[in-house]
């Protein structure tokens, strides 16, 4: 899949970022975006650097293109050899950090996002990044605040409204964090992500067939996606399953019924809940 994310955010950066003088020309990038054409453009700006070594911003790109192939190593030298040149530039700083978290390197991100931001406060796509990098670190109250940084300077910033959603279903507030998908997917009913995400969350929260009608409308977007179908997969068997108990004839042990109400106020795991509907399809007592 082609993700020229970073590459798009500088094509529309006001052309008054590009102050210094380049042989980048963008009219034919964007048509080497269109046309998902990778390994052209990082010929393209190779070419460019041949004819002069020290051009920031096809130093940049170039970046931004190894970044898309995974060779995070080699698009760090790059972003780096920009940095010599222009040691205040955000958008290298803050590419540098999004390789490092690629990296895993979760600690030195922040650094390169926070350099970012001492330059300037307002660059969203930091404050974002850095909330991700706290996130993937664990430190979840401090995300859900650099989230919230991106989304006083824009409040559609969609990334971090889906961001912020699964920071909050990490600490346990699903509904909440449900709030925070339907933000993203009424911005852009074709985010994936969010979509996804809000079913994921219904899932955890054991409204199978509400998470089913998600998971769906995501898989008409992205009909191959593997973790899609898997989710999909996984909420229709639960779906079916309680369907069943429901419509069941048998006496189903009290026990049981204690355990589903105390799997949907959150006081038991959903592993224990699914153990239970495996000891009474052992025992026979329900078919699946």
């Amino acid at each position: 899949m082609f993700h020229i994310v970073l590459i798009v955010s500088l094509l529309v950066i006001p052309n008054m970022l590009f102050d210094e003088k380049t042989l980048v020309d963008f009219y034919k990038v964007e048509k080497l975006i269109e046309a998902e054409n990778l390994e052209d453009l990082l010929s393209y700006f190779n070419d460019i650097l041949k004819q002069n070594s020290n051009d920031s911003i096809a130093l940049n790109l170039r970046g931004v293109v190894l970044y898309d192939f995974e060779r995070y190593e080699e698009a760090i030298a790059s972003f780096d050899k920009s940095l010599t040149i222009n040691p205040d530039d955000v958008i290298a700083l803050k590419d540098k950090g999004k390789t490092l978290a690629a990296l895993e390197k979760y600690e030195n991100s922040i650094h390169y996002f926070d350099r970012a931001l001492e330059i300037d406060p307002k660059f969203v796509q930091a404050w974002n990044n850095k909330g991700h990098s706290l996130y993937h670190l664990g430190k979840y109250e401090e995300a859900l605040v650099q989230f919230d940084e991106a989304l006083l300077i824009d409040p559609q910033y969609i990334r971090s409204l889906n961001n912020k959603g699964i920071t909050l279903v990490q600490i346990g507030h699903y509904n909440q964090a449900i709030t925070y998908f339907d933000k993203a997917i009424l911005i852009d009913p074709q985010y994936v992500k969010a979509i996804n995400n809000k079913g994921i969350t219904l899932y955890e929260l054991g409204r199978y067939e509400q998470s089913l009608t998600y998971f769906d409308k995501a898989l008409q977007i992205e009909p191959e996606n593997k973790e899609i179908n898997q989710n999909r997969d996984k909420s229709y068997v639960l779906f079916e399953v309680v369907s069943s108990i429901l419509n069941s004839n048998s006496e189903i042990p009290i026990w049981f019924t204690q355990n589903a109400d105390w799997f949907i106020k959150g006081e038991i795991t959903q592993e224990e809940f699914v153990g239970g509907i495996n000891y009474l399809v052992e025992k026979g007592i329900i078919r699946v």
